[in-house]
């Protein structure tokens, strides 16, 4: 059961890190301006976030 937890743990923390370098990417790719102001506001991280796990 221990192993499991920590699979589920490690799967999770992996998805996190790789939603982590998409959103980056999508910053690095739109201009520096509008990267700031989706950096800024949390609701375009959690937009970002759902629309990249489906």
């Amino acid at each position: 059961m221990a192993e499991r937890s920590r699979l589920h743990r490690q799967r999770k923390a992996d998805k996190a890190r790789h939603t982590a370098e998409l959103i980056a990417l999508l910053y690095a790719a739109v201009p520096p301006e509008l990267a700031e102001r989706l950096a800024a506001d949390e609701r375009y991280k959690d937009i970002i976030t759902e629309a990249l796990l489906r």
